[in-house]
């Protein structure tokens, strides 16, 4: 598993390479949890375009990352997903929670409108 962010602009774009099953999440959940507290964050962007496979526990992360940046008012969106894993958290119901966006630059240009 790989784990890299960038801020531009006030939003933060977290790219996520590899799987996200039950004994990669705990590293997820360690590498965002300093995230949580920069002020500047305004929005994020989750790229799930490099992760090949999840199950329960890595819908459960999704999750977690959107509640959690939720409680500071901080919008996460979703981008650049696979076919299948889209179709994953389309039947966990994930699409009725989170914006989910074909390109990163789509995911960027949600946070500058009305």
């Amino acid at each position: 598993m790989e784990l890299e962010h960038h801020i531009e602009n006030n939003i933060c774009t977290i790219s996520i390479e590899g799987k996200l099953v039950h004994h990669t999440v705990a590293e997820v959940k360690t590498y965002a949890k300093p995230l949580f507290t920069y002020d500047v964050i305004q929005g994020v962007i989750l790229n799930l375009e490099k992760v090949s496979f999840l199950d329960s526990t890595g819908i459960g992360i999704i999750i977690f990352l959107f509640r959690e940046f939720e409680k500071q008012k901080v919008p996460l969106v979703v981008c650049q997903i696979q076919e299948s894993i889209f179709q994953i958290l389309q039947m966990a119901g994930l699409d009725r929670m989170v914006k989910f966006f074909s390109t990163e630059e789509e995911a960027l240009k949600s946070f500058h409108e009305g």
